[in-house]
């Protein structure tokens, strides 16, 4: 007896994949399209346009040496040196025009799309329409979900895209070579050279020997020990990675902004993170690019309330382990490849970002579209709701790229949806009077004083933008505030001269942030 749906089988497209693959490429490139028109963005202009490393191929053994901001004459906990290969590519290419840059990203993420559905083909071979209508469901919801828009439309985002098609291409090749046993050694070959690819694009590569452990165990039912030693090679090339970047940074993280975090507050704030991923990966609305929660103590009612997400996730796992061994996979995969966002001493500014959810969302989506097609099996409500599902997802995805336009418009929607950020106000404040707007600064100034009130660059800038907007005596207040602050701010010293005699320049703004 033919089972529901399956009429939908036959339709050409959806068994052809010298179509389908053309399909979803162009889909997932169409839905960023108006991305392409983008500017360089915030870390943009320190990772390309003022990167003298990029403009030389001979550069990248600087970047093998070094960690990522190597370039910039500062520290960092990152090595990833295979984004300075992409950036040095994209020079050649595209010199310093942004919509180069722009392109590579929207191309990685068609890739990433395809490889979504290839996989899925393979995870699901023994399943019943494996080879069409789930894989092109997960992938086409992977191409469209709007939470990838920071990853996609941002270009230094290009290091989350980077590892995550090197990740997924190492899979595909292990899956490929237990099919083909003919090309089994080759399969392996590539599938080893791309993991190191992905872990030399960003750190978060290393669970990938735990996806293999977790697919060998779930889907191929094996033994724990048969199982380690399918994930072995991986974790060689992992600890090779480890053993380098720990000789090169002189341990396996850095400092950053978040050290005063202990182990405790760590450990308790892995509930809410992995929260609010659900929260976005289920309802993408008030997409943000500036994430500042954390829990300090876990009585607070977020943590309860976590604590009983991650249980219920824990229990959908073991059900799904019982019931549908695909989505079991899929859970576990989106829960590892997330896990090194939990370590927020590792992230210098946001305890979260929507872009570490891009290769998660891969296993939340495959899983997602199983469930859906497990609980809507009469008649047409699967492919209705998969193309409702779709619609929103591509009109959130195309209305929120332009968010990443510019400084201006980013920046402005930061301090929109965290209007308590200091960091946020101190950042747009530092755009509006570049673009000589003084008095809508001062503003943002002020409100970035009340998170910052001893930073004396704040104080200074501000001076500047009270200058600009032709209050004298309130500039005048502010220079001595930063240098009752620090001392030995020559900027300062010059500004509250220069305002004196009548003389202020106009290029004295200093952009970083508190």
């Amino acid at each position: 007896m033919e089972r529901p749906g399956n009429r939908f089988s036959r339709i050409p497209l959806l068994n052809n994949p010298f179509l389908l693959i053309p399909f979803i490429a162009g889909f997932s490139f169409l839905l960023y399209a108006n991305a392409l028109r983008g500017d360089f963005v915030l870390d943009d202009k320190f990772q390309v346009v003022r990167n003298m490393w990029i403009r030389d191929f001979g550069n990248v053994r600087l970047a093998l040496g070094s960690h990522f901001w190597g370039f910039y004459g500062e520290s960092a906990n990152y090595y990833r040196p295979f984004i300075w290969v992409i950036h040095t590519l994209g020079y050649r290419l595209f010199w310093l025009e942004p919509y180069g840059y722009h392109l590579i990203n929207v191309l990685f993420h068609a890739a990433c799309s395809v490889l979504v559905f290839l996989i899925a083909q393979r995870v699901l071979e023994r399943k019943e329409a494996a080879a069409s209508r789930i894989p092109l469901a997960a992938s086409l919801l992977f191409a469209a979900h709007p939470v990838h828009t920071e990853g996609v439309a941002w270009i230094s985002a290009v290091s989350e895209l980077s590892f995550s098609f090197f990740f997924l291409l190492a899979f595909y090749f292990h899956l490929k070579g237990k099919e083909e046993r003919g090309m089994r050694g080759l399969s392996l070959a590539l599938s080893l050279v791309s993991f190191a690819v992905s872990l030399f694009s960003k750190e978060s590569a290393v669970m990938f020997p735990f996806i293999i452990l977790a697919y060998a165990s779930l889907l191929e039912r094996e033994r724990l020990p048969v199982a380690l030693k399918r994930s072995a090679p991986y974790l060689l090339i992992a600890g090779f990675y480890l053993i380098l970047r720990f000789s090169l940074m002189e341990g396996v993280s850095a400092g950053t902004g978040h050290d005063e975090i202990g182990p405790w507050e760590m450990l308790i704030n892995i509930g809410p993170i992995f929260t609010k991923g659900m929260e976005k990966l289920l309802i993408p609305l008030n997409l943000n690019a500036f994430y500042t929660f954390h829990v300090k103590n876990i009585f607070e009612p977020r943590e309860f309330f976590s604590i009983g997400i991650l249980a219920l996730f824990s229990l959908l796992v073991l059900f799904s382990i019982k019931k549908d061994r695909a989505i079991a996979f899929g859970l576990l995969f989106m829960f590892l490849t997330l896990m090194p966002a939990f370590y927020i001493k590792g992230i210098i500014t946001n305890t979260f970002a929507e872009r570490y959810l891009y290769l998660p969302s891969a296993g939340f989506l495959l899983s997602a579209t199983l469930f859906a097609r497990n609980l809507l099996r009469k008649k047409f409500l699967f492919p209705v709701f998969i193309i409702l599902l779709l619609s929103f997802y591509s009109w959130g995805t195309i209305s929120r790229n332009p968010a990443w336009r510019d400084d201006l418009a980013i920046l402005s929607d930061m301090v929109e949806k965290n209007p308590e950020a200091g960091f946020a106000h101190y950042l747009l404040a530092n755009e509006l009077l570049e673009r000589g707007r003084p008095r809508e600064s001062v503003r943002e100034y002020e409100l970035a004083a009340r998170s910052y009130p001893e930073d004396a660059l704040l104080h200074n800038n501000m001076g500047l933008a009270y200058a600009r907007a032709g209050m004298r005596e309130e500039a005048l207040r502010e220079f001595r505030t930063a240098l009752s602050l620090s001392p030995d701010m020559e900027e300062a010293k010059g500004n509250m001269l220069s305002l004196m005699g009548g003389r202020l320049e106009q290029d004295s703004l200093r952009d970083s942030a508190p």
